[in-house]
C-alpha cells in the first residue's frame, strides 16, 4: 500500500469514526469538517492502488476544464459520462424553474415535452438547441425574455471561471502562467472557480474551488536527477544542466475543496490537481514538488457504505504511477489527450461506487 492509499484510508476512517449524519441536496451523508493530505509529486502521481481509478476520464475532464468549455458534449462523445446526470438535472431545473409548458418552444413544435435520459443524451450529441422564454426572474438572457440553450450546457462551471471569470472574462490560467514565468515569487498565483455572482446559476457549484501555486529553488541534486530522468545521463556538470535548460525552480500546488464526495470526488481531485501541476510546470520549465489538499465538508453517502469493507480489506501496491509527456508542450492550450503517458500503474480491481447528484429518477 502506498502513502496515497494510507492517507486515503486514514481519512475514510476519520469520517466513519467522527462524522455526523446529515440530509443534503443529493442524499444522506456521514460528514466531517476539515481534512488534509500531502503528497510529494516526485514520488509519483497521487492515484489510489487499492482500486482502479478512471484515469482516462480524469485526463479528459481536466483538458475540458482548461479548454473553457461548459457543455458536456465533448466528454460524452469521448465516453466520459461523469457529468451526464448533472447536465440532465440542470436541464430539468431550467424547465421547472423558468418555464411553463406553453412558454417553451423550439423551431419544430409548439410545445416541448421533457425527454427521457436517452433522448436527452442524443440531443446533446446532435448539438440540438432550444429557446427558453421566461420572465425577468432569470437575468442571463437575450432581449430580456429569451435564452438560447444548447443541450448539455451546464452554465458557468469550471471552464467558464478558469478561462473567462466574471464580467471582464479574466483568463486566470494564462495570467497564472505569465506570473510564474515573470514573477514566480508572487503570492497571488491563484485559480479560483467560485464566483458569487453566478454560482447559483451553474449546474453544480465548484467543489474544487481554489488552487494556489508556490515555487522554490531546485537543489543541485534535484536538477541533476531531473536531467537524468529525461536523458539517462549521470554526473552532468552545472554548465551542462544550464545549457540544456534544466529548471531552476519547482512548483507546488495547494488545493482547497469546499465539498468532497470522498469515495468518488477526492480520488478525481487528487489526480487532476497533480496532472494540472505537472502541465503548468511543463509549460513554465519547472520541476514539480508537492500537492497539498485541504477540504471543508468531506463526506460519504449512505448508499456508498456497503462498498467500504471491500475497499478497506485491500492491500494495493507499493509504487505509484509516473507521468511522462509524449512531446514537449510549450502552451497550456496545446495539450492533447495523447500527450499523457501514465507508466507503471498497478491497482486492485475497480469498485463500483454509486454517484449521488440529486437527479430525480
Amino acid at each position: 500500500m502506498t502513502n496515497v492509499d494510507e492517507q486515503y484510508i486514514s481519512i475514510l476512517d476519520s469520517i466513519l469514526d467522527c462524522g455526523v449524519n446529515k440530509d443534503t441536496r443529493s442524499g444522506k451523508v456521514i460528514s466531517t469538517f476539515g481534512q488534509t493530505a500531502r503528497f510529494n509529486l516526485n514520488d509519483g502521481l497521487p492515484i489510489l492502488t487499492i482500486k482502479k481509478v478512471f484515469l482516462r476520464g480524469i485526463i479528459r475532464e481536466l483538458l475540458w476544464f482548461i479548454s473553457g468549455d461548459t457543455n458536456m458534449r465533448q466528454l460524452l462523445i469521448n465516453n466520459v459520462n461523469i457529468w451526464n446526470d448533472d447536465a440532465e438535472r440542470y436541464f430539468h431545473e431550467l424547465l421547472d424553474k423558468h418555464n411553463e409548458a406553453d412558454k417553451l418552444y423550439n423551431k419544430s413544435r409548439n410545445q416541448y415535452q421533457k425527454p427521457s435520459t436517452e433522448e436527452f443524451l442524443e440531443s446533446v450529441r446532435k448539438k440540438e438547441k432550444l429557446t427558453f422564454r421566461f420572465d425577468k426572474y432569470y437575468t442571463e438572457c437575450n432581449n430580456n425574455d429569451v435564452r438560447n440553450y444548447v443541450f448539455g450546457d451546464l452554465g458557468p462551471v469550471y471552464g467558464k471561471n478558469w478561462r473567462r471569470f466574471g464580467v471582464n472574462f479574466v483568463d486566470q490560467v494564462k495570467i497564472l502562467i505569465n506570473k510564474l514565468k515573470k514573477t514566480p515569487n508572487d503570492r497571488r498565483l491563484l485559480i479560483t472557480g467560485y464566483n458569487p455572482d453566478d454560482v447559483d446559476t451553474a449546474a453544480l457549484p465548484p467543489c474544487h474551488l481554489l488552487y494556489q501555486f508556490y515555487t522554490k529553488p531546485m537543489t543541485a541534486f534535484e536538477r541533476a536527477l531531473w536531467y537524468k530522468c529525461r536523458t539517462g545521463k549521470e554526473n552532468a556538470s552545472e554548465d551542462e544542466l544550464n545549457t540544456n535548460g534544466v529548471p531552476l525552480l519547482k512548483l507546488s500546488c495547494m488545493l482547497y475543496c469546499r465539498s468532497q464526495d470522498f469515495l468518488l470526488g477526492t480520488v478525481f481531485n487528487w489526480a487532476s490537481a497533480a496532472l494540472l501541476t505537472h502541465m503548468i510546470a511543463e509549460v513554465c520549465n519547472m520541476g514539480v514538488d508537492e500537492l497539498i489538499w485541504f477540504a471543508g465538508d468531506v463526506h460519504v453517502y449512505e448508499n456508498q457504505l456497503s462498498t467500504i469493507d471491500e475497499l478497506e480489506s485491500r492491500e494495493g501496491f507499493d509504487t505509484l504511477p509516473k507521468l511522462k509527456f509524449k512531446r514537449k508542450v510549450n502552451d497550456i492550450d496545446d495539450f492533447k489527450y495523447e500527450d499523457f503517458i501514465i507508466e507503471d500503474y498497478q491497482s486492485d480491481p475497480m469498485i463500483k461506487i454509486p454517484l449521488s447528484t440529486g437527479k430525480k429518477d
